[in-house]
């Protein structure tokens, strides 16, 4: 069976940066298509359904938070933040508005190749299993109380 391409949108104002996550998530079998701004992202969102966003906090027509907010009120597209902020604040404010993951820039291409491939495959598997029991954690681990 052959697996389908995910499309992965990248929201990157740094032309720069940009070809370098497309050119090492394109090698993973990823389709990326790019956006430098978020009048760009939200055009693509609009004619796009991406399987996963890496999304920059510092954008130069808005907030990438306040994107990430305004996404995640609207759909359960995995997002990680990739974004040259580092402070713990940005961090814990970006996972608490339900970013997946968050990257500090520079990274090593292959750290956001798996980081993409964890958070999709988190995706899959909870799409595959949307009804957990406490029993099934019971007869694995044993009675918690």
């Amino acid at each position: 069976m052959i697996t389908p391409t995910r499309n992965i949108l990248v929201v990157e104002d740094d032309e720069m940066v940009q070809a370098f996550v497309d050119l090492h998530l394109g090698s993973e079998d990823y389709t990326v298509q790019t956006a430098a701004n978020g009048a760009e992202m939200f055009v693509v969102l609009a004619n796009a359904q991406p399987d996963l966003i890496v999304l920059d906090i510092n954008l130069p027509d808005g907030d990438g938070l306040e994107l990430l907010e305004f996404i995640r009120e609207r759909s359960t597209v995995p997002i990680i933040i990739a974004t040259a902020r580092k402070d713990k604040k940005d961090r814990l404010t970006a996972l608490r508005l339900g970013a997946d993951d968050f990257i500090a820039k520079p990274f090593d291409p292959k750290e956001l190749a798996l980081r993409v491939r964890n958070v999709l495959k988190r995706g899959l598997n909870a799409a595959a299993q949307p009804n957990i029991r406490r029993n099934n954690f019971k007869a694995e681990w044993g009675n918690p109380n």
